[in-house]
């Protein structure tokens, strides 16, 4: 007998090499307000996503700039002592 995905996380699961036991996808697992509706398709869902990794996004990007800048002051700081002969 084959395994056959019957919603979107087992799909994903699938996609991605594992299995996901029938009723635990998150259609079944809630019920109210969004019920039946895939987390991934939940604007409010994908918005908080979509905020978290633009964070994490601007903060990697923060930190990279500040090393750059710093390896810059240094090769700046390094060629000015080379010009004045304080090194070789």
């Amino acid at each position: 007998m084959r395994w056959a995905p019957t919603s979107g996380v087992a799909n994903r699961a699938v996609r991605y090499g594992h299995r996901v036991a029938e009723g635990s996808d998150s259609q079944s697992a809630s019920a109210g307000e969004g019920a039946g509706r895939d987390k991934w398709t939940d604007p409010k869902h994908v918005q908080r996503l979509l905020e978290q990794w633009g964070s994490q996004a601007g903060r990697t990007v923060a930190v990279a700039a500040a090393r750059v800048r710093e390896e810059a002051e240094d090769v700046w700081a390094e060629a000015q002592s080379v010009r004045r002969g304080e090194r070789d």
